[in-house]
């Protein structure tokens, strides 16, 4: 039968719930008794109804009703930066250090691959080209260029916690800074295999940013930490070498014509290039 609605206020009507949410209200709808609650995964809790409650007939239920039921599991997720393929550009005050988090997930395999700007540009050229009947997938080609430096298989994370897994990229890769691509082999939801997702990653101290003239090359080198520019930094480009001044500038004479020259050779990336990877 449906409810009556001034017999009990719905505060009163439920008289406790077992473990105690840290939230909860109950309410009548539509002559039914409505309880929303803040429950956690994988319990059972156990709800006790007043004997007070009664229908619109003036029944009342007079005993102690109690009804139980369990939540289901958390399902498993991973939490990493970006999107799919997305360039991730570290914290400076982290200092090389990456961190994804996992949970309700017991096992899954990390890798990281040793990269440079020329495998980041040329995936694109590649993704550009598809198009054209280039079908080979990424991950495929990117195990076919570039170097495997570490590969672990993390497990027996608890249930029902986040854990949060730290690399160190300076460390694992013996540089203060670079570029790596990070590959992350997870198990599918509905629990049919896994799949695997990747994320190129870049430490470093110094930004770095560039433009032609037509007439020369100009650079500009800034220290990410102090946010000020960055003297005496030593920069190569293909065959040029130059140094930055107290301004953290260098400039070197060099043709437009040059400059695509370089660009088509693989060397660096365009001004284009550059945006597209934001």
């Amino acid at each position: 039968n449906c409810l009556r609605r001034k017999a009990l206020d719905p505060q009163l009507a439920v008289t406790s719930i077992t473990p105690q949410p840290s939230e909860w209200r109950s309410s009548y709808e539509y002559g039914h008794l409505s309880i929303e609650a803040l429950l956690e995964p994988a319990t059972t809790y156990q709800v006790e109804l007043n004997p007070q409650l009664g229908d619109i007939y003036g029944q009342r239920l007079e005993w102690v009703e109690r009804l139980q039921f369990k939540t289901e599991e958390r399902p498993g997720r991973a939490l990493l930066p970006g999107q799919e393929g997305s360039f991730q550009l570290l914290d400076p005050e982290a200092q090389g250090k990456f961190s994804l988090w996992t949970i309700n997930i017991p096992r899954f395999k990390v890798q990281l691959w040793r990269a440079t700007w020329e495998d980041v540009v040329g995936l694109q050229m590649k993704s550009e080209a598809r198009w054209r009947g280039e079908l080979e997938g990424t991950l495929t080609y990117l195990r076919r260029r570039l170097q495997l430096v570490w590969e672990q298989l993390i497990g027996e994370n608890p249930q029902e916690k986040w854990i949060e897994t730290s690399l160190s990229l300076p460390e694992i890769l013996g540089a203060e800074s670079g570029i790596a691509c990070l590959m992350v082999e997870l198990p599918r939801e509905d629990g049919a295999g896994t799949y695997w997702t990747w994320r190129w990653l870049q430490w470093s101290s110094l930004g770095l940013d560039w433009w032609s003239d037509g007439r020369s090359l100009q650079i500009s080198v800034t220290n990410l930490l102090e946010g000020s520019p960055a003297a005496g930094v030593t920069v190569e480009w293909g065959n040029l070498k130059m140094a930055t001044d107290s301004q953290g500038r260098a400039a070197c004479p060099i043709s437009a014509q040059q400059v695509r020259r370089i660009l088509q050779g693989g060397l660096s990336p365009s001004r284009e290039e550059l945006s597209w990877w934001g």
